[in-house]
């Protein structure tokens, strides 16, 4: 047991401090409503998760083009400002029980198969955009994150 010492200790990333080195991972449980917010189901799943002890809860598999969350269903669509509420009640379910919130943003077509050669820059770009809304939609959902300043 001594080779995970640390595992219950906190770890400092960046400016962040996690309260331990527990991740639970991202996961997809279908349980977001039709239109990408958090239905109370999604949130209790993830409060389950925080309040098992874990120092970050990852919301798994959150697509950052809005047609493509809107065509997969059940999950929680990053391409669209409405979605910011969402995450602030997902936050704070998460952060009541001392765990960080985190989000994995993916960028994917179910129907399409994609290579470094079959997007124009043009797309590329668009992409990137897509990628920087997200994120900034994250930052706006979780307004007490400690990790920038």
């Amino acid at each position: 047991m001594s080779e995970f010492k640390h595992i219950f200790k906190p770890v400092k990333i960046g400016k962040l401090t996690v309260k331990n080195r527990i991740e639970a991972a991202p996961c997809v449980p279908f349980l977001a409503g039709i239109d990408g917010d958090a239905s109370r189901e999604l949130i209790e799943w993830e409060r389950a998760r925080a309040k098992g002890g874990v120092g970050i809860v990852t919301i798994g598999d959150s697509p950052i083009i809005y047609e493509t969350a809107a065509r997969v269903g059940h999950i929680i669509n990053l391409g669209t400002d409405r979605t910011i509420g969402a995450l602030n009640r997902l936050a704070e379910a998460i952060q009541r029980y001392g765990a960080k919130a985190s989000i994995e943003l993916t960028y994917f077509d179910p129907n399409q198969r994609y290579s470094h050669n079959t997007l124009t820059l043009k797309e590329i770009k668009s992409v990137i955009d897509s990628y920087a809304r997200a994120a900034f939609r994250c930052l706006l959902g979780c307004p007490v994150f400690d990790g920038l300043s």
